[in-house]
């Protein structure tokens, strides 16, 4: 059996027009104005 682990975004602060595409996994960053997160992205 897989090991499953909780993942998503977190304690991330974003700025104005941030779009972020699932999946991704997003923890404790900042993230601008006018950013792009595509599928499949770690941060």
């Amino acid at each position: 059996m897989p090991e499953l682990r909780d993942t998503g975004v977190r304690n991330v602060v974003c700025g104005e027009n941030v779009v972020i595409y699932q999946p991704a996994n997003l923890y404790d960053c900042q993230l601008g104005d006018n950013v792009f997160v595509g599928p499949f992205v770690e941060i």
